[in-house]
């Protein structure tokens, strides 16, 4: 079950960011925190994988 909650969470995660991203006002903050939090999800899910 973590898995799919790991992916589910990524998708959401990179819909987020294209959509901050795609803004005239993005915030460059935001996006850093988004992409920190992707890498984090992404190490737990392959940590659990093994």
């Amino acid at each position: 079950m973590r898995l799919n909650q790991d992916s589910e969470a990524l998708k959401l995660l990179e819909r987020l960011q294209l959509y901050e991203e795609q803004q005239n006002d993005g915030d460059d903050v935001l996006i850093t925190r988004l992409n920190r939090y992707e890498r984090e999800i992404r190490a737990r899910k392959a940590s659990a994988q093994k």
